[in-house]
């Protein structure tokens, strides 16, 4: 008859009396377990970059991974007992596993891509893959536990489950730190394994040397506990509501912290952690199950009411942590403490609290676990596909401590005392969901908790998140100051309605040797690929988030309905995987997913793909990335080092002033698609209508026609899969900016380069150049750069302003023909002293629209440069009755009135001026007017009047002295004649 929890086994001691051992082998065996668990989680955590960088990151694969990993584990556990005497072996064979992956990683791309082209393109097929190569590795991970604390439990006389699983995931909680912040920063990716695994097989020697006598002790004895169906269903429950409550934690750091791999790491080394404390804690202070899932409950009411407190502490103390990477580390491992401290510790605390009856502990304790596997299992696939994309994070703490209090009234049989306690306890965090969490907080953008400032300014703009999640994304668009932004797991983009991502896809086409197939990479708001797509014959278009192609149709009015454009295939894949598995050819080839800044973007920056792009380009074909200031200076010295391990040429160009774009080719770049942009109707439509931008200006975009020049000879360092620098670089950089490099990217251009770039695909003009600088940069240093250069190339440099500003307004007044497009063509005319051309075009306006504002003056002003008076006078007139308020135009009758002779009509005219504003000039005019009438007194009062408003107004000055000259000799005149 089996024990049950009323009739509990008596303990029978180890058959190696504790005594024999000595404390050197106790502590020596227990550094064993610590370094088993350093190892255990960290091939999760490897094996997961590994694949990924071989197969790609998409939903599918990551699940493959994650859900063979914990089945694995928990079939590994549930059959541990029976390999008692094997425990080195099972270290070892861990170990060999962890070198075929380190040793076999170009096998692998070969096999998957090359012998199994099937493999290659197949979703379900990748999974199988994954599945199979992790099955035997998560297996033997998942024996290690239970035949460790079966093992300590040998050496001493009492039970050591609770020791041991605390000392595992220490181990553990330490790995994922080590791994992210040093191992493959020091030893890249593959030798990280490798070290890993030597660790794994070191341990396996010292257990078969040193404590070989143990494996031969009793692993098998007749008598053990089998834990009651209640305990194990809330064990069950438990579990499924840790797997939720981790996926939700990550999900809130990232919103927080940002989407990078250091989140991750952070987020899972609290949890181990938790763990580790959880079950130290239960042991020492005996605590049985009722009092842990009580804590579990106050800590999820803790998530969901000081969430905002903790967030806006996080934020008042980064600027000061943001001065060195430690200490932002430290400050967002101590935010994630504070705010998932309780939950961790209570969800590690739930195993040890149930194992309170101890006699065959390698079987019992694989029991246990077993059954955690499997909650952990379905709370992993429950939350990818109904929880995460259903319900708000609130909503989902909220689930979690429902399945917490479920566990609860479970353990205790539903005894109606218990069933109340939960009940309240779920209550009171349902009032915390209700009354006090903020789920807006979550979609601010990460770097809006970099001040408190910041984050004050980010919730008074944020007007209404729409959300959209999907099973492990975060996608929304937000509204800030009436304008919509892009969100994706806590990186907020640029404006929807901005430009810039059109300018991409029509910029980079511009380049391309043929426009018959382009593949752009990241579809996103569908803007780049949406213009590439009216542009090229045919376009596939890879985005890797399926969230995001979910709510594609939300976006059309920013993307030219990509959607609905038949020349455009959208595919859902990974980057890496699609440029790998396809054997397609492309004459362009875009990167325009999310920065480099974030993690699953960074690897599109490496010698691996950079190769698998170039294998993808027709002859010249032309691969264009992107990279913005927050890089820094390094991180652009990287990317540039790693395209010229792959790329013969590549030329830079420019969207913004801290965004840029690197144009790669075999061959010198040069402007092969000059009338492209300018020729596709709807296009030009939107750059001239929308924007003001000449769509045949857009080559001038182009800074540089070589940006290998730019790379600093201090930095040589490659950005690869294996030794992601970029990566690190990113991550550790703490001052966003390239100062140092935009230094020598102004140094080293020249109106030369762009010639011979752009000539004679188009009529180069200097003035152009700079014209459609100022309008895309505005007032940035590159156009102040550009400017003088342009000035030392001209006779001119005013009037050759005013002459491209005129040929801009020309292009737009003869394409959209609108009375406003006309009347500011007419204005630059204007300008540059072209009266009788100006006048045509006003007219022109006059036709379309009689009372459009202003064109009478201008028209006016026109006449009078040219000294037709009464022609002057007459548009004069006519502005003023379409514009009785305009101020302006008394004055100028006033003026050519004065011009013409008629005194007396100036004066009323400026008279009326007065009374609406009352300044120097217009005094000025009223003291001529006055003197032109012999009115000597008055117009020196006046002229007096204008001195008062402005001292320097020379004309005035000379018209007191005029008549203070002339009054004096009156009066001497006067005096005589008595």
């Amino acid at each position: 008859m089996q024990p049950t929890a009323s009739n509990p086994p008596v303990p029978i001691p180890a058959t190696r009396p504790a005594a024999a051992v000595s404390p050197a082998a106790r502590v020596g065996f227990t550094s064993l377990l610590f370094l088993s668990g350093l190892c255990g989680l960290s091939y999760e955590v490897l094996y997961a970059r590994v694949l990924g960088n071989v197969i790609g990151d998409t939903m599918v694969v990551s699940a493959a991974i994650l859900m063979t990993f914990l089945l694995g584990i928990g079939v590994g556990t549930r059959c541990a007992y029976r390999l008692w005497a094997h425990l080195w072996l099972i270290e070892a064979g861990i170990g060999v596993c962890g070198l075929f992956f380190a040793l076999s990683i170009p096998w692998l791309d070969r096999l998957l891509y090359a012998s199994l082209p099937l493999v290659g393109q197949g979703t379900m097929s990748s999974v199988l893959v994954c599945s199979v190569l992790l099955a035997v590795p998560a297996f033997l991970i998942g024996c290690s536990l239970p035949l460790f604390a079966g093992y300590m439990s040998a050496l001493r006389t009492e039970p050591m489950f609770a020791a041991a699983y605390a000392v595992y995931n220490l181990g553990a909680a330490l790995t994922v730190l080590l791994i992210e912040f040093w191992m493959i920063r020091w030893l890249g990716l593959r030798w990280s394994l490798l070290a890993i695994a030597s660790v794994n097989l070191l341990t396996a020697g010292v257990l078969r040397l040193r404590f070989d006598g143990l494996r031969r002790d009793s692993g098998r004895q007749a008598e053990w506990f089998r834990f009651p169906l209640w305990d194990r269903a809330a064990l069950w429950l438990v579990s499924v509501g840790s797997a939720i409550f981790q996926l939700m934690m990550i999900k809130t750091a990232e919103c927080v912290f940002g989407p990078f791999h250091e989140t991750f790491a952070l987020v899972l080394s609290t949890v181990l952690l938790g763990v580790a404390v959880g079950a130290w804690v239960s042991d020492r202070f005996r605590w049985g199950l009722p009092p842990v899932l009580l804590i579990n409950l106050a800590g999820l009411g803790w998530y969901l009411a000081g969430l905002d407190y903790v967030a806006r502490t996080y934020a008042g103390w980064y600027p000061a942590a943001a001065e060195g990477y430690l200490s932002a580390v430290l400050l967002k491992f101590a935010t994630l403490v504070c705010l998932m401290g309780l939950p961790a510790v209570s969800f590690g605390a739930t195993i040890p609290a149930l194992f309170q009856v101890q006699r065959h502990v390698s079987r019992e304790s694989g029991q246990l676990l077993f059954v955690s596997c499997l909650g952990n299992a379905v709370g992993f696939l429950l939350m990818a596909v109904v929880l995460h994309r259903q319900f708000d994070y609130g909503g989902i703490a909220l689930i979690v401590a429902g399945l917490t209090a479920a566990g609860l009234c479970l353990h205790a049989r539903f005894r109606p005392r218990t069933v109340l306690v939960a009940a309240a306890w779920l209550a009171a965090v349902t009032v915390m969901w209700h009354q006090v969490w903020n789920e807006n907080l979550l979609y601010l953008g990460h770097t809006a908790f970099h001040s408190t400032e910041d984050l004050d300014e980010a919730r008074e703009e944020l007007q209404h998140p729409q959300r959209f999640k999907g099973n492990r994304d975060v996608f929304a668009i937000n509204w800030i100051d009436g304008r919509p932004y892009f969100f994706i797991n806590g990186y907020l983009s640029i404006p929807l309605s901005s430009p810039s991502e059109k300018i991409v896809g029509a910029f980079s086409s511009v380049f391309a040797p043929q426009t018959d197939r382009a593949l752009v990479l990241g579809v996103g708001s569908g803007a780049t690929a949406g213009t590439t797509g009216l542009l090229f014959d045919h376009v596939d278009a890879v985005e890797i988030n399926p969230v995001v192609l979910d709510n594609l149709h939300r976006m059309d009015e920013f993307s030219f309905e990509i959607r609905k454009n038949p020349r455009v295939r959208i595919i859902q894949d990974d980057a890496i995987h699609f440029t790998k598995s396809s054997a397609e050819s492309y004459s362009l080839i875009i990167n325009t997913v999310t920065t480099p800044l974030y993690f699953s973007s960074s690897k599109l920056y490496t010698r691996d793909f950079l190769e698998n792009v170039r294998q993808r380009l027709a002859p010249g074909g032309v691969y264009v990335t992107w990279v913005d200031s927050r890089v820094g200076d390094r991180g652009l010295d990287i990317v540039l080092n790693t395209i010229s391990t792959s790329f013969d040429h590549c030329a830079m160009g420019c969207v913004k002033s801290s965004y840029f774009l690197l144009l790669c080719s075999d061959q010198p770049l040069r402007l092969r698609q000059p009338n492209l942009v300018d020729s596709q109707p709807r296009l030009k439509e939107y750059f001239l209508a929308e924007h003001d931008i000449i769509p045949g200006w857009l080559p001038y975009g182009l800074l540089l026609e070589d940006a290998f020049v730019l790379r600093s000879r201090a930095n040589e360092e490659i950005n690869t899969l294996d030794f992601p620098a970029l990566e690190f670089e990113m991550a550790r950089l703490r001052e966003r900016g390239i100062s140092e490099f935009k230094k020598r990217l102004r140094a080293a251009m020249s109106l030369a380069d762009s010639r011979r770039a752009l000539s004679p695909a188009i009529d180069w003009d200097p003035q152009h150049l700079l014209g459609h600088a100022g309008d895309l940069l505005g007032d940035s240093t590159i156009t102040d750069r550009w400017a003088t250069l342009v000035e030392q190339h001209s006779t001119d440099f005013k009037q050759g302003r005013r002459r491209a500003a005129a040929d801009f307004h020309r292009i737009r007044a003869d394409y959209l023909d609108t009375a406003d497009a006309r009347h500011k063509y007419g204005y630059r005319l204007m300008q540059t002293e072209q009266y009788t051309q100006a006048i045509e075009q006003f007219q022109r306006v006059l036709k379309m629209n009689p009372r459009r504002d202003n064109t009478h003056f201008n028209m006016g002003a026109c006449y009078e440069y040219m000294g037709v008076h009464d022609r002057a006078l007459k548009h004069y007139r006519l502005e003023r009755m379409v514009d009785p308020e305009d101020d302006s135009v008394p004055y100028r009758i006033a003026r050519v009135s004065l011009e013409a002779g008629d005194f007396q009509r100036a004066l009323g005219a400026i008279d009326a001026a007065i009374r609406i504003r009352s300044d120097s000039e217009n005094h000025r005019i009223r003291g001529l007017a006055l003197e032109g009438l012999n009115r000597p007194i008055e117009a020196l009062n006046s002229f007096r009047r204008a001195l008062v408003l402005d001292a320097d107004d020379t004309i005035a000055k000379q018209g007191c002295q005029r008549l203070e000259r002339l009054l004096k000799a009156n009066v001497g005149q006067t005096a005589v004649s008595r």
